[in-house]
């Protein structure tokens, strides 16, 4: 039997006469697989096992050919090619014949099957058409295991192709490999080869390979980057005894794989640039939606630290959203990219604390000429709806007993009461004095400097804030190229995020990446909207029982509302991290009911300028005093049951919500206060349990009163300062993924298909994001007994 062995990277049937209806033995058929189908990296592992496309899922084209005798046309050829998990590829041989197949892989390579045929002519006629199957298997870094068959269509024959893959070092520095033939028509033995690859250099590949019958070859390829060139030469020992030598050429391109010469090229050469004028959004929705999300933002610059030939990044500011939270996350890691000695460029037009805060982290900020800067300081205000209420005919009773929970003093004050005037001038203390300490840092002066902005300022032109050193250049986000030629001395090139993807080297480890689950938690705590507990619930339970899941992190940017859904979530959250790690990340708000989904968390992150805690328990009153009259609207009732008018009153048109007719009596009032300290009490100590705390020391931070999350960690509600990305890092750690290990991220639940705000008129759609404080109305309007777990809606950015 002859067998032949063959380079690295397409395939091509051997130009031996073949019987009509025959399928061509493994070892008869291949001229250009270098080592084994599961273990080659490259399309033409696809043509004899059709999972193998799946398994590697890239993009990779092949073109090969076999010179004739004495400098004659190719005396045979193959074109190949995956497409992800489709394959396709067509051989040809002398005489005319052409072997084609096509396949497709599903679950990452666990199932694969395919069709074969010929055409053209042959010296034996056509080959007979074949059904093709397969699976590949790479439970870790280190074995891969292929088995695939072969099945005629139209007589009894089959062919079993078994290989196995070992990588000693967990990498493509060195493997060792064999692989095997069983045939229901095989007279002899079972048919057999092995071999091995070393790669000295990552992109340049050394490989052997030796068959049972003593045929032998030896393979070179390169990669460049997005091409390739590979050869190979077979030494055939014939029947005769004479060995002959068939050597085989090819080129390859496809997705960019590891170039040995990227260590001779300039490094530090190119500019990423990121364009951030919307909102930086958490998920963005499945259909006409292009925002930015911040967990992409952040993953594009670390690829941009890791990229050596990124020597900057230039980013344009303008009409950006987004919290102080997320503020600080970006400027944090714009921070690690100035620190990886790699120019940070910042453009702003317009912008006020937060952006200037964002921008002045840059190496170079450059302000548009025609804009300029507010730093106006730092405030914190409520609006308060008691006079409002009276006016209406609406009476409210603010059913509050604890110190510093005061989300319910927008309805029932007209300013601001001595505790929670404390709280929140600690809170706008904390947030001026954080970037000022930033700004100072990085702009090289003194608080006193800062201060004097503020103060004497306020508004800057482009010229003045030049001069003063607030920004470093004036000039146009259109002038982003001479600007950096102007920075760097010479041209440089500039690239999108598609383009920095577009030339990641290719994933090349074997086994599954982890899993690490990035669970939202976002909006007030409600069962069927903001954080949809009952979904969110589900969410969780189902993480706990799948293996896949190595760890999770939980964003929680809440308010809190109701302490049912709040507890839901609680729950799932703390079964889930009875099974695998869960560390949560606080964004910009994690507070009352947001900390209560946060407390069972095995490490809870926040960043410094996080408001949490407001642990403690609100409720309120309302009902018609005079409201009706007003209105014209009368309402009457039947009832039976000392308390049971509570539930009925004025059912007010549009709004969806009923208006008792009368205040609490002092048995009923005393009787709520009974049930929010029994439900206070529980809170301080699930937070007690969730943090390892004693309740007196709870106690302590709780009474409702909000922390900064700087304070937060020295009062032991929090246990890090650090973003959703630490979170990550954290989690994998935890689950026990060695750092330098690729991890894949799985963001749940799963975002909606649009976003149905569209549909509303803009005033509409305007009015819903500036009455936060109405909405409050409503909470407490449709289950007025209902005791919430609620921070002050105007607290929210």
């Amino acid at each position: 039997m002859r067998r032949f062995l063959a380079p690295i990277g397409a395939i091509a049937v051997l130009a031996l006469p073949a019987s009509a209806q025959t399928i061509p033995s493994y070892y008869s058929s291949l001229d250009f697989l270098a080592t084994s189908p599961s273990t080659d990296e490259s399309s033409i592992g696809a043509y004899f096992n059709p999972a193998v496309a799946g398994a590697d899922g890239r993009f990779d084209s092949r073109y090969l050919w076999s010179p004739g005798p004495d400098g004659a046309a190719a005396s045979h050829w193959g074109i190949f090619s995956t497409v992800g998990p489709l394959f396709y590829g067509v051989a040809g041989v002398e005489g005319g014949l052409k072997d084609h197949r096509l396949s497709i892989s599903l679950n990452d390579g666990a199932f694969g099957f395919g069709y074969g045929w010929s055409t053209g002519e042959g010296a034996g006629g056509l080959r007979e058409s074949v059904f093709t199957l397969g699976t590949v298997q790479r439970p870790n870094d280190y074995v891969s295991l292929g088995i695939a068959g072969l099945i005629g269509r139209e007589s009894d024959e089959q062919v079993g192709i078994f290989d196995i893959g070992i990588r000693p070092l967990g990498d493509p520095r060195l493997l060792l490999f064999a692989d095997a033939e069983l045939r229901t028509d095989a007279d002899d033995e079972l048919s057999y080869a092995a071999g091995a690859a070393i790669e000295p250099i990552a992109g340049l590949r050394i490989s052997g390979k030796y068959t049972e019958s003593g045929d032998y070859g030896i393979g070179l390829s390169l990669n460049l980057g997005a091409t390739g060139l590979f050869g190979q030469m077979v030494t055939i020992d014939t029947p005769g005894g004479d060995n002959t030598s068939v050597p085989t050429y090819g080129v390859r391109w496809g997705d960019r794989l590891d170039n040995p010469f990227d260590i001779f090229t300039e490094k530090r050469s190119d500019y990423l640039v990121l364009e951030l004028d919307e909102r930086i959004a958490y998920r963005r929705f499945r259909l006409f939606d292009d925002s930015p999300t911040l967990v992409e933002t952040l993953a594009n610059l670390d690829r941009a630290i890791d990229d050596p030939k990124i020597g900057g990044v230039a980013i344009k500011l303008a009409g950006i959203e987004l919290s102080r939270e997320m503020a600080w996350e970006l400027r944090r890691k714009l921070q690690e990219v100035s620190d990886a000695e790699k120019r940070v460029v910042v453009f702003i037009e317009t912008g006020g604390m937060v952006e200037y805060h964002l921008a002045s982290v840059a190496d170079h900020v450059v302000i548009d000429p025609v804009g300029g800067l507010m730093l106006p300081g730092q405030a914190l205000g409520r609006t308060y709806l008691k006079g409002t209420l009276e006016k209406l005919g609406l009476g409210f009773d603010e059913l509050r007993f604890f110190k510093y929970k005061s989300a319910a003093e927008t309805l029932a004050r007209d300013s601001f009461s001595e505790a929670d005037r404390e709280q929140w001038t600690a809170l706008n203390d904390g947030f001026y004095e954080q970037i000022r300490a930033d700004v100072s840092a990085s702009r090289e002066i003194d608080a006193a400097t800062f201060d004097a902005w503020v103060d004497d300022q306020l508004l800057f032109l482009p010229e003045d804030a030049q001069k003063l050193g607030l920004v470093d250049a004036v000039a146009r986000w259109n002038d982003l190229d001479e600007t950096i030629e102007e920075l760097e001395g010479e041209e440089r090139q500039t690239l999108d995020t598609e383009a920095l993807l577009a030339r990641q080297r290719e994933d090349r480890d074997w086994g599954e990446r982890p899993i690490v689950a990035i669970v939202y938690g976002l909006g007030v705590c409600a069962m069927d909207s903001g954080i949809k507990a009952r979904g969110l619930e589900k969410t969780l339970l189902e993480i706990a029982e799948n293996d896949e899941i190595a760890a999770v992190v939980f964003r929680a940017d809440s308010p809190g509302g109701d302490a049912l859904a709040s507890d839901l979530v609680a729950e799932a959250l703390r079964e889930c991290s009875e099974k695998k790690p869960v560390i949560v990340s606080m964004g910009s708000v994690a507070g009352s009911g947001g900390y209560w989904i946060s407390m069972y968390g095995d490490k809870i992150f926040a960043a410094p300028n996080t408001i949490t805690g407001s642990i403690g328990v609100i409720a309120g009153w309302i009902w018609n005093d005079g409201l009706g009259e007003h209105l014209g609207m009368t309402s009457d009732h039947v009832q039976r049951g000392e308390h049971s008018d509570l539930s009925t009153g004025l059912a007010l048109p549009l709004l969806g919500v009923r208006i008792p007719e009368r205040p609490l009596r002092p048995d009923e009032r005393a009787r709520i206060e009974e049930t929010m300290r029994a439900l206070y009490e529980g809170f301080v100590q699930k937070v007690a349990d969730g943090r390892e705390m004693e309740p007196e020391s709870v106690e302590a931070v709780a009474q409702g009163r909000v922390w900064l999350g700087s304070t937060a960690k020295e009062k032991g509600l929090v246990d890090e300062i650090g973003g959703i990305d630490d979170a990550i890092d954290a989690a994998a750690l935890a689950a026990g993924i060695a750092p330098d290990d690729e991890i894949e991220l799985l963001e749940l639940p799963r975002s909606g298909l649009f976003d149905p705000s569209f549909m509303q008129p803009w005033p509409t759609r305007l009015a819903l994001r500036e009455t936060a404080e109405w909405r409050y109305i409503e909470m407490i309007a449709r289950e007025p007994r209902k005791p919430l777990v609620m921070m002050p809606p105007s607290i929210v950015p």
